[in-house]
Order: C-alpha cells, then sequence, then structure tokens
C-alpha cells in the first residue's frame, strides 16, 4: 500500500514526515509532490491508495486534483488539507468523495484516525475485490449453465439475533441454512463465493453498528486461513461462519461490559506512558474500537476527553516516580513521553500546582 502528500510548500511536507509513524501502517512508498503536475506524474507511474493534499497551490489546487483522480484514476482515499475553513471548499471536497477535511496543520490524534479509517476502508474493498477476481473464471463457466436457485440466508435476522447476544437463536440459524445447501446437490463454488462476500458484509455492518473495527478483529491468522479455505466446499464455508460469528459475539460482549473494555485501555496507556505520540488511534486498534466510540467511553469513564486521560495518566506516573526513586527529572519527563523538559515540567505545573523539582523537596 502507498500513500502520497502533496503540498506546494517544503517544510509544511516535512512536517508531515515528521509528525506520525507512518511505517506503522504498512505503507511500502510514501510519494512526495509540490503541485498537481507532479502529483498526476506519480499517479500515472505508481499505484497510490491514499493521497494527502493541500487544498491551496499554484497551477492547480487539491479540488482540482481530486477531480482529475476520480476522473482518470482507480478508486483512492483522499484527505484534503486547508490554513482556512472555507463551507465551499468542503462542499467540493464531498462532492469528489473525499474521505476527510482537515485544517493545517492537522493534529496526530484527527490525521492518524483519518488513517485508521482509510487504511480499514481498502482493507474492505481489497478483500471483497480479491474474491470477486477469485471467482471469475468459476462464474464464466457458470453462466453457461443454469444459475442456481440458492437464496442467501436472512442476514437482518443473523444481524439481529448477533446484536442481541441471542446466541443459541443465531446457532439455531445458521445450522438450518447448512441444511439447507447440504441437501442440494451439486452446489457450485460461484455460489459459496457470493455468500462468502455477503456474510462479510453483514458483519462489518453489525460490527460497525458497535463501534468495533472490523478488519481489525478479524486480521489474525486463524482466521484469515479459515477465510481462504471457506469457498472450498460446505464444510469450510460453515467452519468459518461458525468461528467468526464466536469471535464477534464475544468481542461484542466484551465491548458492553465497559469496565472491561476501560481495564484493556487502562493498560494498553498503562505500558505505552514512555510513547511520545500515544494518541486515540492508536489505542482504538488495540481494542479493535472505532476511535469516535473509544471516546465516547472514556469520556464516560473518566468525565475526560481522551488526550486529558492521557495527559492525566503521564502526570500520575511521574508523580510517582519522582516520589518513590532517584531518577533524574530530565529522565522521569522521558519515562511518561516528554522529550523535551520545558514542556514537561510547564504540563506538570498545571497538574500539580509545583515544579517537579519543588514537588520531590516537599515529598522528603
Amino acid at each position: 500500500m502507498n500513500i502520497m502528500i502533496v503540498d506546494d510548500e517544503q517544510p509544511a511536507i516535512e512536517g508531515l514526515l515528521h509528525l506520525i509513524d507512518w511505517q506503522s501502517y504498512g505503507f511500502e512508498h510514501i510519494y512526495t509532490a509540490r503541485s498537481m503536475t507532479e502529483a498526476m506524474g506519480v499517479l500515472k507511474e505508481d499505484a497510490v491508495e491514499i493521497m494527502i493534499c493541500d487544498i491551496e497551490m499554484p497551477g492547480g489546487s487539491g479540488i482540482d486534483l481530486l477531480k482529475w483522480v476520480r476522473e482518470h484514476c482507480c478508486e483512492m482515499e483522499v484527505v484534503l488539507l486547508t490554513a482556512y475553513e472555507n463551507f465551499s471548499y468542503a462542499k467540493d471536497a464531498v462532492s469528489y468523495g473525499c474521505l476527510e477535511y482537515l485544517l493545517k496543520p492537522p493534529v496526530p490524534e484527527e490525521l492518524k484516525a483519518v488513517l485508521n479509517r482509510a487504511v480499514e476502508k481498502i482493507a474492505q474493498q481489497e478483500e471483497a475485490l480479491r474474491y470477486r477476481q477469485y471467482g471469475q473464471d468459476i462464474q464464466l463457466w457458470e453462466l453457461t449453465e443454469d444459475r442456481e436457485n440458492v437464496t442467501l440466508p436472512d442476514f437482518p435476522l443473523w444481524t439481529k439475533l448477533l446484536l442481541e447476544k441471542q446466541q443459541k437463536a443465531l446457532c439455531q440459524e445458521v445450522d438450518a441454512y447448512e441444511r439447507i445447501l447440504r441437501a442440494r446437490e451439486g452446489l457450485k463454488t460461484g455460489f459459496l463465493l457470493h455468500l462468502h462476500e455477503d456474510f462479510l458484509q453483514m458483519l462489518y455492518s453489525a460490527l460497525t453498528e458497535k463501534g468495533i473495527q472490523a478488519h481489525q478483529l478479524l486480521d489474525n491468522g486463524d482466521t484469515a486461513r479459515l477465510s481462504v479455505r471457506s469457498v472450498a466446499g460446505i464444510t469450510d464455508m460453515f467452519l468459518w461462519i461458525r468461528h467468526v460469528l464466536k469471535l464477534a459475539a464475544s468481542y461484542i460482549e466484551e465491548v458492553e461490559k465497559t469496565d472491561t473494555v476501560m481495564g484493556k485501555i487502562r493498560r494498553y496507556v498503562s505500558q505505552h506512558l514512555a510513547d511520545e505520540d500515544l494518541s486515540r488511534g492508536d489505542i482504538a486498534g488495540y481494542v479493535y474500537l472505532n476511535p469516535d466510540y473509544l471516546t465516547r467511553i472514556v469520556k464516560k469513564e473518566t468525565g475526560l476527553p481522551i488526550s486529558e486521560y492521557i495527559q492525566r495518566e503521564r502526570m500520575e506516573a511521574a508523580m510517582k516516580l519522582i516520589d518513590k526513586t532517584e531518577l533524574s527529572i530530565s529522565s522521569v519527563a522521558a519515562e511518561v513521553g516528554y522529550q523535551h523538559f520545558s514542556h514537561f515540567s510547564k504540563v506538570f505545573r498545571k497538574h500539580t500546582g509545583m515544579s517537579p523539582m519543588e514537588y520531590r523537596s516537599r515529598q522528603k
């Protein structure tokens, strides 16, 4: 997967390149361009899945480039940046299918959240495309025969039972549908591909309703292997379906137990306080939740926005280190994610009403 950053100002490009850890998203190449013309040249030669583009550029705006992309390129996710809040820009961006519209300079948390959305959306599209391509040859020769008169499951009912945690009833529905398919002779692989794709769409929709990032939840070795094998036959298909439904039901139940999810969030934050770039997107990825849904959980449980919650945890940890250890103040700052002592000292004073050195002297 490749990404391109387009901005006519080189410092702005450099700032974005150092804003977050791009490699953690699995990008193979990070292209840069300083004009619409240069960006078009890159897009004509190389595949780019995500583009982050400034709107205000001489010789062709970001809106112009987005319009050209929609007319000439394959699907890609586009994020537009602007230094000005302008309704007409936002309106044009939406009309051409822009994923997000952010003010410059972007806040790291917001940018990470948008990238998480883009990556998940691309993963869903690629998985659907992979199975469509896999089934093309099969479907071609099936066109010369009578098409199978087999109905798909009652997916709305499956969704309802899954979300309402009626596991027994859901299992009965799955069992009943399996019996229907087994009663048929000569079931073709093309139909199994269709079933696989429609089941995934149902699952993504159901999990999204609960704020769960389906791609991350299902992106593990066992699930991926079962998914690939599922179109080999009815037995493999229902082995995969039952595995995925069990996994989804388990996590839905866990998410609804806010204290369990919050426990995971607290542990993750505690273990990553030294990470200066710790963000909402990082935590959301760890607990498989949509970043906005994660924010609501943290706000409900702590009464704080997630950025303030992280800062509070950093300060509480710093206070313990200053009180219980002989670490230098600069070392304490680094332990809780602050590389610049002055910034750490300022935040610490705001939190405690005194400087780190004053706090240490009062504790003795």
